[in-house]
C-alpha cells in the first residue's frame, strides 16, 4: 500500500539566546526613546505624536517605550 503524504520536520535552531532578544529589545527601545527616529511621512508622524511620542525638529520623533510595548503587545506570534 502507498502512502502520499508529506513530512514537514523543520528542526528548532535559534540564533539568540532570550537574554541576547531582551538585550537587544532594550537598547532599542533605549535609541528610540532618547534619540529617536527620522519619519520623513507628515501622517506617520501626527499618527505617533497622537500616540504619545515627542516630535524634535519637525522629522526626528522620540518614541517612548510604552509606545513600543503596546505596539508589540498587539503583534502577533
Amino acid at each position: 500500500m502507498r502512502v502520499n503524504y508529506r513530512s514537514n520536520i523543520t528542526p528548532q535552531y535559534r540564533v539568540l539566546s532570550d537574554d541576547q532578544i531582551e538585550e537587544i529589545l532594550s537598547a532599542s527601545m533605549e535609541i528610540l526613546e532618547r534619540i529617536g527616529v527620522r519619519i520623513e511621512d507628515d501622517e506617520a508622524v501626527r499618527i505617533l505624536k497622537e500616540g504619545g511620542a515627542f516630535c524634535v525638529d519637525g522629522k526626528m520623533v522620540k518614541i517612548p517605550s510604552f509606545m513600543i510595548k503596546r505596539a508589540l503587545s498587539t503583534a502577533p506570534g
